[in-house]
């Protein structure tokens, strides 16, 4: 089981950083995902950080405070949840 997540600390602003994930739960059982899913919204939360997630999961989507989709390789809308 592997998990990428890559965090990125903006240079000028020491303060400001974010989490990317790309795929955090596409090989795990459904109750791993869950668990994996609510690490990510409360460190989020308790942390003040920027999650950006890739996901093809619509549900996984929904959880998300913006949701920005992609379609044949373009930006096809974003909307704030």
């Amino acid at each position: 089981m592997s998990i990428k997540i890559y965090v990125k600390y903006v240079k000028n602003n020491r303060d400001f950083h974010t989490t990317k994930l790309s795929l955090p739960t596409g090989n795990l059982d459904s109750s791993t995902s869950q668990d994996v899913l609510g690490l990510i919204k409360v460190s989020g939360e308790q942390l003040g950080q920027t999650v950006v997630m890739i996901t093809h999961n619509e549900e996984i989507a929904q959880m998300a405070g913006r949701i920005i989709r992609l379609e044949d390789g373009r930006i096809c809308g974003g909307d704030a949840v």
